[in-house]
């Protein structure tokens, strides 16, 4: 079973010993902005913002989309 993005940044924040906003401020990423593409699903998440998250938790986007289960 594919783990949702949502998930997916849990374990991840999790294994950064890392807070929301501590991720959101890493990717540049407005608070605001991450809890409404939360809210959605993450059905209104930019390109740019998924990039963002990769390179704050060092893995490749599709991981970050749950389409590996491989962080590379």
């Amino acid at each position: 079973m594919m783990n949702s993005i949502e998930d997916i940044l849990r374990i991840e924040r999790a294994r950064h010993n890392m807070s929301i906003e501590e991720m959101c401020e890493k990717a540049e990423i407005p608070r605001q902005t991450y809890y409404s593409m939360r809210n959605t699903g993450f059905k209104s998440l930019r390109a740019c913002d998924l990039v963002s998250l990769a390179n704050v938790f060092q893995c490749s986007t599709d991981y970050l989309l749950g389409r590996t289960n491989s962080i590379e």
